[in-house]
């Protein structure tokens, strides 16, 4: 039996993939364990958590006595405190690979002075980790280069919900949200706005598109469009064809990867990358970049393409939509290649790291 503590910042709904990953270990944990979740306190008022992290994080964390698994990289700092055993979670190293200068400089990725102390400050902290666990082989071999530590690859899982269809009121909603395009093929992208995402080539695809295919949609989940991308979009007559869905449940998820007509993701960088699985199990076929962990994660079921490359990008899609065998084949290879990551599978894994503490 193991008894392991979850550890999550104590604003944790502002960063929901790091609620969504130590919720669905607690809840896969094998019979006879207890992995519980942790949110370290918070101070009324201090609605981002940083002031409860200087004051009352220390205490808190310096309780816990037995095994504790700090889910978050960006949180690392907190094993600084823990007197138990301790497991720390890696999911990227993308901050130290912009020091490193690891990326093309016309994605032109920049880290505030505040992100470059975080950043440190919580490198300082990873080797006092007893195991590290990285969401993929990439992120491990970052992690060996930059800390000369080895990590167990653990990938993560993808939640049931993608799978089944969504409810009917899910998808009307849906529809009324995209009414403006409706009937047009749809060009889905799912982005944070994080740089390394490349929105820049996903617009200047859209913009090659737009000519050569005039009838497709771009419907955009998360960030907005930069002040450029939203200049052109007005000037060039696009801004009909183009959707921004802010704040979108996992049930609107999944219905706009069903209605979508390809996804695309030709990111510079991931650690695990959830988006592409998602649409997979969704049954939507994927056009993405093989860079960091998509080469693991993605690739075998999507048509890769060249994120420095806009015209590779659009190429890419428009394969997708101009050929229908090809979809019908990127499609049921989606479906079987995500089969493989469900979070029972990272739960076992994750169960044999934390008894050999």
């Amino acid at each position: 039996m193991t008894q392991v503590e979850l550890i999550l910042q104590p604003a944790p709904e502002r960063n929901r993939s790091m609620l969504i990953y130590a919720s669905r270990l607690a809840a896969n944990a094998p019979a006879g364990h207890r992995w519980t979740l942790r949110q370290l306190p918070r101070l009324p008022l201090d609605s981002k958590g940083r002031v409860s992290e200087l004051l009352l994080a220390p205490p808190t964390l310096a309780s816990i006595n037995g095994p504790a698994h700090v889910i978050d990289p960006g949180h690392a700092h907190y094993l600084t405190w823990l007197r138990g055993p301790k497991v720390l979670t890696i999911h990227d190293l993308v901050p130290w690979k912009v020091g490193q200068g690891r990326y093309p400089a016309d994605a032109r990725p920049y880290l505030s002075r505040r992100a470059r102390f975080i950043a440190r400050r919580n490198y300082a902290a990873v080797k006092r980790a007893d195991r590290i666990v990285a969401d993929s082989r990439a992120t491990a071999a970052d992690v060996e280069d930059a800390f000369g530590r080895k990590a167990d690859v653990v990938y993560l899982g993808v939640d049931r919900i993608f799978h089944d269809p969504p409810s009917s009121a899910t998808t009307e909603e849906l529809d009324r949200r995209l009414q403006a395009v409706a009937g047009r093929p749809v060009m889905l992208q799912v982005t944070s706005g994080f740089f390394y995402k490349n929105d820049a080539g996903v617009a200047a695809a859209f913009r090659q598109l737009s000519e050569s295919h005039p009838d497709l949609a771009w419907v955009r989940v998360g960030a907005p469009p930069d002040a450029a991308t939203t200049a052109w979009l007005l000037s060039s007559g696009c801004s009909n064809r183009f959707i921004h869905l802010d704040k979108v449940s996992i049930e609107l998820l999944v219905a706009a990867y069903r209605r979508a007509s390809v996804l695309v993701f030709p990111s510079w960088d991931e650690g695990f990358g959830w988006p592409p699985l998602e649409a997979m199990a969704a049954g939507c076929p994927v056009v993405a970049s093989d860079r960091g962990s998509l080469a693991e994660t993605a690739a075998p079921a999507s048509l890769t393409v060249d994120p420095a490359d806009a015209g590779s990008i659009a190429a890419g899609i428009a394969r997708v939509l101009d050929e229908p065998a090809l979809r019908q084949d990127l499609t049921d290879r989606g479906h079987r290649h995500v089969a493989a990551f469900t979070w029972q599978e990272t739960a076992d894994r994750m169960r044999g790291i934390y008894q050999s503490l």
